[in-house]
């Protein structure tokens, strides 16, 4: 194998990772501008009217966060298993 070839594999995740990436981040723009009205949601108890933008925006953050966590634990769990062998 070339150093060339070795160098296109190390790369592929990285590029594919971005690409969906990017993907992911345009549709939620896209999402997010089509879906700009005033809503209301109801929060612990509470009436609240939002644009439905924040509230795509909020939500998306927040899945973003708990599945860094949700990988964070993955691995930690994953690591002490292959510790305990």
């Amino acid at each position: 194998m070339s150093a060339d070839a070795a160098k296109s594999q190390k790369r592929g995740p990285g590029v594919v990772r971005t690409v969906v990436i990017v993907i992911v981040s345009v549709a939620a723009v896209l999402l997010v501008i089509f879906n700009s009205e005033s809503t209301q949601m109801w929060l612990f108890g509470f009436q609240v009217t939002l644009p439905l933008f924040l509230i795509l925006i909020v939500m998306f953050v927040l899945g973003m966060l708990l599945g860094g966590v949700v990988r964070s634990g993955l691995r930690k769990l994953s690591g002490k298993e292959s510790t305990a062998k």
